[in-house]
């Protein structure tokens, strides 16, 4: 009962598909849409993504490491491009997207490989630096900006953002 009443008195964005179209099987094209926004959705981050400002930070092996783990030699040379993580960082007034690579040297030996450390992270594996996220809890707390409204803000300046996302990093 509490299934048609909804049918016949709810809302337009609440009701649910007529029976003709149930019978013609529009289900499908419903699940197709929304296949085809949830794509159209992760495009346009990836192109805000692409869209920030980006800084390169490269971390070299230091001296007291650069020595092979297997045979102890020195005689290192680059191997590859290096590792490359992204974090996104807020700067004041601007947000920029940091690309840190780190070094990783390989043996002339051929068995040893030895990669600079990794930049330090609030959150193991997380995409957000310290100022980004400290910027999150002033904006919610200090000045109480709704999590929606300051996701569209930080959307706008070219980082992708969803307010879940914001949601756990406060």
């Amino acid at each position: 009962m509490a299934t048609l009443e909804r049918h016949v008195f709810g809302r337009r964005t609440e009701k649910l598909p007529t029976v003709a179209d149930e019978l013609r099987g529009d289900a499908d094209s419903t699940a197709a849409r929304a296949e085809a926004a949830k794509k159209k959705r992760q495009e346009r981050a990836t192109r805000k993504a692409e869209e920030a400002p980006e800084r390169e930070i490269r971390h070299a092996v230091p001296d007291e490491e650069r020595q092979c783990p297997a045979c102890g030699g020195e005689d290192l040379k680059p191997l590859g491009k290096g590792r490359t993580s992204v974090l996104y960082e807020y700067v004041p007034a601007r947000f920029e997207r940091q690309v840190h690579v780190q070094e990783v040297l390989a043996c002339t030996c051929g068995r040893g490989v030895v990669t600079a450390p990794p930049p330090a992270r609030v959150v193991d594996r997380g995409e957000y630096g310290p100022g980004f996220i400290a910027h999150v809890v002033t904006s919610k707390c200090a000045d109480a900006m709704p999590l929606h409204r300051l996701a569209q803000r930080v959307e706008r300046s070219g980082v992708p953002m969803s307010r879940s996302t914001l949601t756990d990093l406060f």
